[in-house]
């Protein structure tokens, strides 16, 4: 996916060779927020099988369920256990959600660097 600023705020122009495996993203975001971008993801017909693990410092209930019913397949505070959050990527990507494989939805990375 590859970004392009249209006014206020970043839209995706896809590219079918390079969708994301998973969405990291911040819930505190200038102009628009996770939670916004988050809803736009899973609103495009082409997208909502890409799962999105939000991350934030808002840890307030109210706050993850908003997160979780944006759309949001998981939601981590910060500061961020490494550990949680590799289960968590991991889980999500081999996840239902997932409609291939994460490793072949993804192009061979040049020189044998990628995974």
């Amino acid at each position: 996916m590859r970004w392009r600023r249209r006014g206020t705020a970043s839209r995706p122009r896809q590219d079918p060779q390079l969708l994301p495996d998973l969405v990291l993203l911040d819930v505190m975001m200038p102009r628009l927020d996770g939670i916004e971008t988050v809803k736009r993801l899973k609103a495009d017909a082409s997208l909502p099988f890409i799962p999105v693990v939000l991350v934030t410092a808002k840890a307030d209930a109210k706050d993850v369920i908003e997160g979780l019913e944006s759309g949001g397949d998981d939601y981590l505070t910060k500061p961020v256990d490494h550990a949680a959050l590799s289960r968590e990527c991991g889980r999500c990507c081999a996840s239902r959600h997932c409609t291939t494989p994460c490793s072949s939805r993804r192009p061979s990375s040049p020189r044998g660097t990628g995974p």
